[in-house]
């Protein structure tokens, strides 16, 4: 399979930076520009035809939502990822392919990446609106039964279900959650308490004030210096447990 070519464009250069970093983590991609004003940015996209930018919204000048219109009005088929420390989500979900918040969690980068350009992606959009069997938006109205099977969380106007074998881990970020799966990430207006509320404590463990992982996704663990434990995920992320966790991890993790 071709490489993945991906231009970046972000002002901030520890952003810039870390972006550099996490890409060169993700197998198969090729960086090709990385620029920290938009219209330089829109000018090398125009010339190299990436298959993918990851643009900063927000950019003295022309800021990354910009340089998407520009390029959507050009009809260009690169996709776009919009990156933010604002959650805009509700405003461009419907016009790029991707949104994520800063600062950038590696595995979310990569869930998003590897969503966008999997055979699925056509069909699994990077952000959508989950529905229910019958091909519904799932609303208010009828989340019932289905929670033994699923996560509801409310995003804006709308209620998403996300099945549990789909969930890698959960993160708490302010008055947000991000539910980081297997084909993306899902931020949502709750509590860690509260989505922790419909969770299998079987299958569910929080394993510090602001992470909860899937048990069923844990590829292992490792010890740390002055006795911290350290847990791996399928995904490749890492975590370190809390020292108030670690006994109810351990016991869960065993059985």
């Amino acid at each position: 399979m071709n490489r993945i070519s991906v231009i970046i464009a972000d002002d901030e250069q520890l952003a810039r930076e870390g972006l550099q970093r996490q890409l060169s983590m993700i197998p198969g991609l090729t960086l090709i520009g990385v620029f920290a004003e938009g219209e330089k940015a829109l000018s090398a996209i125009l010339t190299l035809n990436p298959d993918l930018v990851i643009l900063d919204v927000e950019m003295p000048g022309m800021g990354g939502d910009e340089v998407m219109k520009a390029m959507q009005s050009l009809r260009l088929q690169t996709k776009v990822i919009l990156v933010s420390a604002d959650d805009k989500r509700e405003q461009y979900a419907q016009c790029c392919d991707g949104y994520l918040l800063k600062p950038l969690y590696h595995g979310a980068l990569r869930e998003c990446v590897s969503n966008l350009f999997s055979p699925c992606s056509a069909k699994q959009p990077a952000l959508s609106v989950c529905r229910d069997a019958q091909g519904y938006p799932v609303t208010e109205t009828n989340v019932h039964e289905e929670a033994e099977l699923f996560v509801r969380l409310k995003a804006g106007n709308e209620w998403r279900k996300i099945p549990y074998q789909q969930i890698n881990w959960i993160e708490e970020a302010g008055d947000y959650v991000c539910i980081h799966t297997q084909c993306a990430s899902v931020m949502g207006r709750q509590s860690l308490a509260g989505l922790e509320k419909q969770l299998s404590p079987d299958a569910f463990c929080r394993i510090s004030s602001s992470v909860i992982i899937n048990l069923q996704q844990m590829e292992g663990t490792s010890a740390l210096c002055q006795n911290e434990l350290q847990v791996y995920l399928k995904s490749g992320d890492r975590f370190r447990v809390g020292n108030e966790y670690r006994y109810l991890f351990q016991k869960l993790a065993v059985e």
